[in-house]
C-alpha cells in the first residue's frame, strides 16, 4: 500500500506541472497568470497519476503473489539478461539485510536511552547511522563479488526450475493482451486527447 501510495505521489508530482495553462491550454478553472489551471490539464494530470498509480498497484500485485525466485525464474524464461536477473535477486537480499541492520540499531538506540536528546542530536545520529549503512552496503557488495568470482559465477544465475510456456500461458497472454488493446480502445474514446 505504501508503495502505491509513493508512486501516486511520485505521479502528482509529475504531472503538476501538466495541470497548467503553460503547458496544457484549455478553459481555466483556477485564474492563476500563467500557471492558471485548465480542465483540459486537470484531465490529462488525473489520466497520468491515475496510470502511475495502477501500473503500481499491477506490479505490487504481481510481487505479493509470487514468490521472489518464481518471479526471477519468470525473468528469466522470458528472456531477460542474466545480469539483470542476478542484480535484483543480489538487490533484494542486500535490501532486505540493511533494513534488518537499521531496525537493530534503532532498537539498540530506543533500549539505551533514558530522554529525549535535542533535535541536532537526533539529526547528527541519523546522518552518521546513513553514512554506516552507506559504508556497510560499499563494503558488503565488494564482498559479495568477491565470493561470486572465488566460485566460479558465470554470469548466469542457476534455478531448480525450468520455466516453459505452454497453452494454459499462451491462452493467457492473448487474454491479457486483448483485455490492455480493449481497455486502450475505451481511453481513446473517453479521452480523445
Amino acid at each position: 500500500m505504501i508503495a502505491r501510495a509513493a508512486a501516486g505521489l511520485f505521479g502528482v508530482l509529475l504531472a503538476a506541472p501538466a495541470l497548467t495553462a503553460w503547458i496544457t491550454p484549455g478553459t481555466v478553472l483556477v485564474p492563476l497568470g500563467p500557471a492558471s489551471i485548465t480542465a483540459e490539464g486537470a484531465l490529462v494530470a488525473s489520466r497520468l497519476v491515475l496510470r502511475v498509480a495502477a501500473g503500481a498497484g499491477f506490479g505490487l500485485l504481481v510481487m505479493l503473489t509470487t514468490r521472489w525466485t518464481d518471479l526471477l525464474a519468470a525473468l528469466t524464461a522470458m528472456r531477460v539478461p542474466d545480469l539483470v536477473v542476478a542484480t535484483l535477486a543480489m538487490t533484494q537480499q542486500q535490501i532486505m539485510s540493511l533494513l534488518r541492520t537499521v531496525e537493530n540499531m534503532h532498537l539498540a538506540r530506543e533500549s539505551r536511552l533514558l530522554s529525549a536528546a535535542g533535535t541536532g542530536a537526533e539529526r547528527g545520529w541519523v546522518v552518521e547511522r546513513m553514512a554506516f549503512v552507506a559504508r556497510k552496503s560499499l563494503k558488503t557488495a565488494d564482498d559479495v563479488y568477491d565470493a561470486m568470482l572465488a566460485r566460479g559465477f558465470s554470469g548466469s544465475v542457476p534455478t531448480l526450475s525450468r520455466l516453459t510456456a505452454g497453452p494454459r500461458d499462451l491462452t493467457w497472454f492473448v487474454l491479457s493482451v486483448t483485455a490492455c488493446a480493449a481497455m486502450l480502445a475505451i481511453d481513446r474514446m473517453v479521452f480523445p486527447v
